[in-house]
């Protein structure tokens, strides 16, 4: 399906969102993703990009951050208005269902994309589900969403804590066993929502299954 580049916007030095009119309306779950192809420097090429905007938006939103490898993130962030690009999707498990009571997103870096997605999607459709967002960044200033965080943070259903791995903060370091329990009351209660870079994922995961923490009630997905 050809979806219209309608307006793209700057996050950060590497980062942007770039806001898509599908051909025709898409039903999507919040953390799911979709895949781009185009033709790259006469090469076809593609690329998974996960929804930062929730189902309940009428139009689609990613967040595209240049990779080491920048061939198609580049192209993306350059396209001009107007333009029609293929997408396929959605596609992935990695979404929130149900209504759960509380909810803990974990993410580092571009990690943030498809929960935002989810937390847009809990606020829209007045859910009354907590949620507590733990979010590791290098520095202030790559912090992606970094005015919309602050402002969601105002919200009564949301926790945010943000810890910098390269700059002082109000939090340093990556994120540990004693943030998450400084954040969570009780960690057997809520839904586990864990994205980033996949060694960081893994590290996560670990860290919860010492913590004792249902596998069942954890989620994850890798960013490369």
């Amino acid at each position: 399906m050809e979806w219209t580049l309608l307006e793209s916007r700057k996050e950060t030095n590497t980062t942007k969102t770039l806001l898509f009119k599908p051909k025709t309306k898409i039903d999507f779950e919040p953390g799911q993703y979709f895949v781009f192809h185009d033709l790259v420097d006469g090469i076809e090429d593609c690329r998974a990009y996960s929804a930062s905007s929730p189902p309940t938006q009428e139009h689609i939103e990613i967040t595209v951050r240049l990779t080491n490898t920048p061939h198609f993130s580049k192209h993306l962030q350059e396209l001009p208005k107007g333009y029609m690009i293929e997408v396929k999707g959605p596609y992935g498990d990695f979404a929130l269902r149900g209504t759960p009571e509380e909810i803990v997103l974990i993410s580092a870096g571009s990690g943030i994309v498809p929960l935002r997605s989810i937390m847009r999607y809990v606020l829209d459709s007045a859910l009354p589900t907590k949620i507590i967002l733990l979010y590791s960044a290098k520095t202030s200033e790559s912090i992606i969403f970094r005015n919309e965080l602050n402002k969601l943070a105002q919200e009564s259903k949301i926790q945010l804590l943000v810890t910098l791995t390269q700059e002082k903060g109000a939090y340093e370091g990556r994120i540990n066993a004693d943030l998450i329990k400084k954040a969570v009351n009780d960690v057997q209660k809520p839904e586990f929502f864990i994205c980033g870079p996949p060694l960081m994922v893994k590290s996560m995961l670990a860290l919860l299954a010492q913590l004792g923490i249902n596998s069942k009630k954890v989620h994850s997905e890798g960013f490369a």
